[in-house]
């Protein structure tokens, strides 16, 4: 949710909702399965702003959406992805999709390491210096 001003009273409402089509929209707890895009969220961990874009990591979804300037209204959809090679995809280590092949099997089929540098595992926050030109990253390696 998304206020405009820092509250000043206990219960403001918020000004408007990213990740959801509305205020009173959420998959249930009990879903195991969200279809990614540029405008939803699927279990949102961490929220960082830079000097004009927001960030904010999706845990569910394994990857990070960028905003380049602050959104200003309901399901508004991220410019950019982190961590997967389109809005639609959420594999954890996407590393077909994403990595250069380091081989073949015995079949000739290319084969690929269990992450890179462009892959994320339920990534748990994204921190920006403010400026734009910093980002720390953490996420769980899966092995």
């Amino acid at each position: 949710m998304v206020w405009n001003s820092i509250p000043t009273s206990n219960g403001q409402a918020a000004d408007y909702v990213l990740g959801e089509p509305n205020f009173n929209t959420a998959p249930p707890q009990t879903t195991l399965v969200s279809t990614p895009a540029a405008n939803n969220l699927f279990s949102p961990v961490s929220v960082t702003s830079t000097a004009s874009g927001l960030l904010i990591t999706d845990l569910g979804h394994n990857r990070i959406l960028i905003w380049n300037t602050i959104p200003t209204q309901t399901a508004a959809p991220a410019d950019l992805v982190i961590g997967q090679p389109d809005m639609v995809s959420d594999a954890e280590n996407n590393t077909p999709k994403l990595c250069d092949s380091n081989g073949k099997d015995g079949s000739g089929n290319p084969i690929y390491p269990p992450r890179c540098g462009a892959t994320l595992s339920f990534p748990r926050f994204a921190l920006s210096d403010g400026t734009g030109s910093l980002l720390r990253m953490a996420a769980t390696i899966a092995c």
